[in-house]
């Protein structure tokens, strides 16, 4: 695909023409275009619309370093691909390369960039301190540009559809707030949307204990499941964690891993030796 500008066709998926190329290529603009965001931002107070060239339907996004990584040290080095992950890159370049505080930068940034259909799904798989607020929001931008992502395919380890892919990422917090999943999982990560955005403290916490248990259950890495679940541990063991805002945040979004790192971490405690 050639590095030419925007069509005139209203209806044609747009993506940051660094995003496509040689993989050396790309880095190197990417870099660029990062530098040119931080200057604009602490000059100006917002950022420059990259370059934008068409993505043809069934295009396949390289969704990570890993699969980038392969294909620049394999017999493919200068051949053109979708190199998908560097939108994340960008974010972090960019933050990098400014003179204010990243808690002032980056959500500046995640903002301008979820106005685009490549940011809204780039910062929708690589959250950045992740709240039920910001959760919310960027699962409203993806979903507001659902149909045009889904002509795409997204290569992480294996090649995902957008459904699969955001049910990847996303399955925690659909089994914590969906509690009767029906329907297509555009539908479901909206309801879980809509109900987490409106919960109370009270079904916070009510959602994330019960969440707990289900992945005591379900975590093959542990051990002592029976001791886990001994009568007021994890309630303990919650209200330490939550704490921490950090925590709690994550926590309160339904992440897996999140419950899985506590749940590893209390086993590893078991007093049965």
């Amino acid at each position: 695909m050639p590095d030419t500008t925007a069509p005139t066709d209203p209806s044609a998926l747009l993506f940051p023409a660094f995003l496509y190329g040689p993989h050396a290529t790309c880095r190197r603009k990417m870099k660029a275009e990062a530098k040119k965001w931080a200057k604009r931002f602490e000059e100006r107070g917002d950022f420059p619309e990259p370059k934008l060239i068409p993505v043809p339907p069934g295009s396949v996004m390289i969704c990570s370093g890993v699969e980038a990584d392969m294909i620049a040290f394999g017999e493919d080095t200068y051949d053109p691909h979708w190199f998908f992950y560097l939108v994340d890159f960008l974010l972090m370049e960019a933050s990098a390369s400014s003179s204010l505080p990243r808690e002032v930068f980056r959500p500046n940034c995640e903002a301008f960039a979820c106005r685009y259909p490549w940011g809204a799904l780039a910062i929708a798989i690589t959250p950045w301190e992740t709240t039920i607020a910001r959760m919310s929001q960027r699962l409203e931008a993806v979903l507001s540009f659902w149909e045009q992502l889904d002509t795409l395919r997204y290569l992480r380890i294996r090649q995902y559809t957008l459904t699969s892919l955001m049910h990847y990422y996303y399955e925690g917090t659909i089994r914590m707030w969906v509690d009767t999943p029906a329907g297509s999982v555009k539908d479901v990560l909206r309801a879980a949307m809509e109900r987490m955005r409106n919960a109370s403290e009270d079904e916070i916490h009510a959602r994330m204990m019960r969440r707990l248990h289900e992945v005591a259950d379900s975590d093959p890495e542990l051990k002592h499941r029976e001791w886990l679940k001994s009568p007021g541990l994890l309630e303990a063991e919650l209200t330490r964690t939550n704490a921490d805002p950090a925590c709690y945040n994550e926590l309160s979004t339904g992440i897996t891993g999140s419950y899985s790192d506590i749940l590893r971490d209390l086993d590893a405690q078991y007093p049965g030796g």
